[in-house]
């Protein structure tokens, strides 16, 4: 907690009202040290949504009930989040009301525009009011503008998510304005509502947005000069971005940004690119000297005739071959041709390869024998800096050794389901039917013992994975019971290895870690989302 501003705050709220208090500010921070804290983003912007049940709540909400002091100084924090979504606005909702709050902060209420210095995250869900067969929506759009205009006000927040919410020229208006605000999240479609005032865009603003995050097309799509310009204004500063179901337009669009001299890190987590287009995601890496991180989980190439005739004839697909150097790389996860291009000479460390779709549904064909993987290790040896992190397919660890070619190598994830190179030629599409899946989750015991009996001499890693690529999964979480007999072989196998991984590529099912040091299973801890 930032006590000093938040002393500065809840001091001028005491002040205004002509309330001091004779309890040390220092004891209010002590007992607002044990509370957990606010709620935080983990897989989906819901997780915003104040829980009145928690501790926290009602904790806050019972101090705030013992005197007008101690209504002054913890209520506030009650708004810390703040989550309005379009279909409970109407509903008899559990206080805080924050459309309330933020009506109160636009017609000048002084008691709401000091709240708005407390919130920290606001999430603004399915505003999208120019969605509905061309027919704007009055009374959401004019909620909307509320909202637009008081965040404004909170003079210091610092993430803001949109959840298929019209960009309008009040909403880029408040958020020039913001300094504090660090991370900007887009979802499910965000459309710029037209006209946007591009005077807007043009002045010199304080937003320095570090990570901006976009799921699903419209920031990106059309391009239009509101669009390029509402880009540069929110992605000028990012050093972050990552992107979910995205089009090759998302492409185009950061190559007319170059150059893009503070991003650092580019997560694309499925991004699609027509065929006849293959150089759009090269053309814009090109203007991203200052990439330390380029990792792309998924790519589907598109192919266009299909749209149209649906004709299955002779097509051969020619991927994009040329792509830049980009002297601070240090992480990779790319396609086979990327890699190629990128990593020889390189300072890369840390190496993956991504998945690749031929839509409708075919895998990219690449070989899968000795000589093939063999090259590919040829390929990875060529950075100068020597390899400490892999992230490979079971068919390239079955192929060549991995311990002599890599004896830097501390970190190894596989994947034995890996899109492209199927373990034993199985289909993904089978992976989940009843005969096959126990091999992969139910018998990890099995995959484990597969992987220690390859080879004579094992890589001395000091973390070991095994990530499923995304299938159709369970409703429930599957949680992984490791035999302690397999562990112990693990151990005694591999006596540098720390601990074992599971996860589900691009799930929301925890990352299940098992310290091979403690009690099998004694240590489970979430998923990164971002």
């Amino acid at each position: 907690m930032n006590t000093t501003g938040e002393r500065t705050r809840m001091n001028g709220l005491s002040e205004q009202n002509g309330v001091t208090s004779r309890i040390p500010l220092e004891l209010f921070f002590e007992i607002f040290s044990y509370l957990e804290p606010a709620a935080e983003y983990k897989t989906a912007i819901a997780d915003l949504e104040p829980d009145p049940t928690t501790d926290r709540h009602s904790t806050l909400k019972n101090m705030a009930l013992v005197c007008r002091d101690f209504y002054w100084h913890v209520f506030p924090f009650l708004f810390e989040n703040v989550y309005i979504c379009r279909y409970d606005a109407k509903r008899d909702k559990a206080p805080p009301n924050f459309l309330a709050l933020c009506r109160s902060i636009v017609v000048g209420d002084e008691r709401a525009r000091s709240l708005a210095a407390y919130v920290k995250r606001c999430a603004i869900v399915a505003y999208d009011v120019d969605r509905n067969y061309g027919f704007v929506l009055q009374d959401e759009e004019q909620e909307l503008f509320i909202l637009s205009t008081a965040v404004a006000y909170m003079s210091n927040l610092h993430e803001l998510y949109l959840w298929r919410t019209s960009i309008t020229s009040d909403l880029v208006s408040s958020t020039t304005i913001l300094p504090s605000l660090k991370l900007l999240r887009l979802e499910a479609g965000c459309d710029i509502l037209k006209p946007l005032e591009l005077t807007l865009l043009k002045d010199l603003s304080p937003l320095r947005v570090t990570h901006v995050i976009v799921k699903g097309v419209g920031f990106f799509d059309p391009m239009t000069k509101e669009g390029r310009a509402l880009r540069r204004l929110w992605l000028s500063s990012a050093e972050r971005l990552t992107c979910d179901g995205i089009y090759d337009t998302f492409c185009r669009a950061l190559e007319s940004l170059h150059p893009m001299l503070n991003l650092q890190y580019l997560h694309l987590i499925s991004v699609s690119i027509d065929t006849v287009r293959p150089k759009t995601l090269s053309d814009a890496l090109a203007g991203m000297s200052s990439l330390k991180s380029l990792h792309i989980s998924r790519i589907n190439y598109r192919r266009e005739e299909l749209i149209f005739s649906r004709a299955e004839d002779t097509f051969v697909f020619e991927p994009c071959t040329s792509f830049p150097k980009l002297p601070l790389l240090e992480h990779i996860h790319a396609p086979i041709p990327a890699l190629q291009a990128m990593v020889p000479s390189s300072h890369i460390f840390s190496i993956g390869i991504s998945s690749e779709y031929l839509e409708p549904s075919s895998p990219v064909p690449y070989p899968n024998d000795v000589a093939f993987w063999a090259q590919c290790a040829g390929v990875f040896n060529k950075s100068k800096s020597p390899i400490t992190v892999l992230d490979i397919p079971f068919a390239f660890y079955h192929s060549v050794p991995i311990a002599e070619l890599f004896p830097e190598l501390r970190h190894l994830t596989i994947r034995p389901a890996h899109y492209n190179w199927h373990l034993n030629d199985i289909s993904p599409d089978d992976i989940w039917h009843e005969h096959v899946m126990p091999t992969f989750w139910e018998e990890p015991d099995l995959m484990i013992e597969d992987l220690l009996e390859a080879w004579d001499v094992l890589p001395e890693v000091s973390e070991l994975e095994f990530v499923y690529d995304r299938y159709p999964m369970p409703h429930e979480p599957l949680p992984i019971s490791v035999p302690e007999d397999t562990i112990d072989y693990l151990q005694a196998m591999i006596p540098s290895l720390e601990c074992v991984l599971f996860s589900f590529e691009g799930s929301s099912q925890p990352t299940q870690r098992i310290d091979i040091s403690q009690e099998v299973g004694s240590d489970i801890s979430p998923s990164d989302a971002s």
